[in-house]
């Protein structure tokens, strides 16, 4: 009997040393699959599109999941995917470029260059004349603030130290793993304004989400070192346009650089702004795809299923959220059939068939962890599977 192959609908142009990773035989792959088993996206919104029922799972073949619905999702069992980290050091060179950029006033000199007339007599007195409203300093001993240090911030920070710049971070949400990938001579900003007040550069990686939303506004850009550079290659909403804008006004900051072009920043003089270039290299393409692409086989041929025991389910035991979650009062069924198991008031049963499982667990369920979780949580479960 022929096994049904996986379909994979894709919604954007994804590099090839991704797509090449779904076998022939087991995948039907393209951009017009009907009933799809998952999707593959890099920029194409989602939030504007209707979700085909069949749709498993969902991977971006990108570092963030803005322009998926994910909590839709959520609701409905199916994964996301993203590809964490696969553009970290595209954006990394990016940013030391726009480093370099601020630092040594390189747009305005280019600006002022492309003006000359080739064939003037006095050109190379006019060169020569011109060049010292352009003379900018050097990053070694300057301060840069890092606000975000994970896998991009993490990079940066190592780069900048290596340049002899002076490196603060601010992070209230850092990873034990990403503060093992910081350099030690980093110091720790208190907050937010005590990087501000400090830093001579300052540059952003931080997610969008509703606490980052506007995150540098008026008020924290009034703290901001005089002259200071702010750079954002993170998410466009992060900042406060406006305020950016008045602040390069006041004079208070020297330039705005980032990969977000807006009605609001084109034409300000102070303002460089790139064509969402982060992640455009053909390395981080390849390295965002492939991720993308081996998450999603990994779940489609092996997911993990989990499984929530709740001994007062009763007639929940049938529940099940997109095939993936399922509530279960039978403890030994829920040990015997999870990868990943949710639990809500352990009680006598549970802790004695956990005690007969825990030397018999196969090798591929390194993964069960025991989660004791409040019934809240078991009760948000069943409302998602209704």
């Amino acid at each position: 009997m022929t096994r049904p192959k996986y379909r994979i609908r894709v919604l954007n142009a994804i590099s090839p040393s991704g797509l090449q990773r779904f076998p022939d035989d087991r995948y039907e792959v393209g951009d017009a699959i009907e009933r799809p088993d998952a999707i593959l996206v890099r920029s194409r919104d989602l939030h504007r599109s209707t979700i085909d029922a069949h749709v498993r799972a969902i991977a971006r073949a990108g570092a963030g999941t803005n322009n998926i619905p994910v909590e839709e999702m959520s609701r409905r069992g199916v994964p996301v995917f993203n590809a964490p980290g696969a553009n970290a050091n595209a954006v990394k060179e990016l940013v030391l470029g726009a480093l370099l950029l601020a630092a040594r006033n390189i747009v305005p000199a280019l600006r002022y260059v492309s003006q000359l007339d080739g064939g003037a007599a006095d050109l190379e007195a006019m060169v020569e004349d011109g060049k010292r409203q352009f003379a900018g300093g050097e990053l070694a001993g300057r301060t840069l603030g890092i606000v975000g240090l994970g896998a991009i911030g993490s990079l940066v920070a190592d780069t900048a130290i290596k340049l002899g710049m002076n490196v603060v971070g601010f992070d209230p949400e850092i990873t034990v793993e990403a503060a093992w990938r910081l350099p030690s001579s980093v110091r720790k900003a208190n907050s937010l304004e005590d990087l501000l007040r400090q830093a001579d550069f300052v540059t952003l990686h931080v997610p969008l989400l509703d606490v980052t939303r506007n995150l540098v506004d008026a008020r924290r850009l009034a703290v901001i070192k005089p002259g200071a550079s702010l750079l954002n290659f993170a998410r466009h909403a992060i900042v406060d346009e406006d305020a950016v804008v008045d602040a390069l006004r006041q004079t208070r900051l020297k330039y705005y650089l980032c990969d977000f072009p807006s009605k609001v920043l084109l034409g300000q003089p102070n303002v460089i702004a790139l064509p969402h270039l982060g992640a455009s290299t053909e390395e981080a393409e390849e390295n965002c795809a492939v991720m993308a692409v081996d998450q999603l086989r990994a779940f489609l041929e092996h997911g993990s299923r989990v499984l929530a025991y709740d001994p007062l389910a009763g007639d929940a035991a049938n529940l099940e959220l997109g095939g993936r979650v399922l509530i279960l009062d039978n403890a030994r069924d829920c040990l015997r059939d999870a990868d990943v198991v949710l639990v809500a008031t352990p009680d006598p049963e549970f802790k004695q068939v956990w005690s007969e499982f825990s030397g018999l667990l196969p090798s591929h369920r390194s993964a069960l962890e025991a989660v004791w979780l409040f019934e809240r949580f078991i009760r948000q479960l069943r409302s998602y599977a209704q």
